[in-house]
């Protein structure tokens, strides 16, 4: 009987579900693991003071935590590395701006009408929900700006000789 190496008769184990996404530790310490961490507690909080008071208003939040925990597995797999036929940052920015303008009104629907707590806290998370939102979509602004920059020609430079070039 052949020697065999140790722990060779172990069945291969394959990647599936969860442990197939290879999430990386350091996107959440950095700027856009924060951000879209503190967007999912904040919705995360919204979610449960309407749930408490208001099962109206619960479609909002449930709809846009799922999109951003979408957004949030992309990011932290470095997914968008991968599927480069998308403008990632560019998704971001509709995903940040379109919420931060439905949280607005929807907070501001909440202020107005607050009977009680649940509503109240409600709004003033989805104000803090808004700023964060205007931030992380000023932010994706940004980005896009100075990725166009990058590929605008110089003065005197024709694009024909751009695409020479490449």
């Amino acid at each position: 009987m052949p020697d065999l190496p140790v722990g060779s008769g172990d069945p291969p184990r394959s990647n599936s579900g969860l442990a197939a996404l290879h999430l990386d530790p350091r996107f959440l310490k950095s700027r856009r693991g924060i951000i879209l961490g503190s967007e999912l507690i904040l919705l995360l909080l919204m979610f449960i003071c309407y749930a408490v008071s208001a099962a109206a208003f619960l479609t909002a939040p449930l709809i846009f935590t799922i999109i951003n925990i979408v957004f949030f597995v992309v990011y932290a797999a470095d997914y968008q590395a991968k599927l480069t036929h998308i403008n990632w940052t560019c998704v971001d920015f509709l995903r940040a701006a379109s919420s931060a303008v439905i949280f607005l009104i929807l907070s501001i629907i909440s202020a107005a009408t607050s009977h009680e707590g649940g509503m109240a806290s409600a709004a003033v998370f989805g104000f803090m929900l808004t700023l964060v939102l205007i931030y992380d979509a000023y932010d994706s602004y940004r980005t896009i700006v100075s990725d166009q920059d990058q590929h605008v020609p110089a003065a005197g430079e024709s694009q024909s000789s751009n695409l020479d070039a490449e």
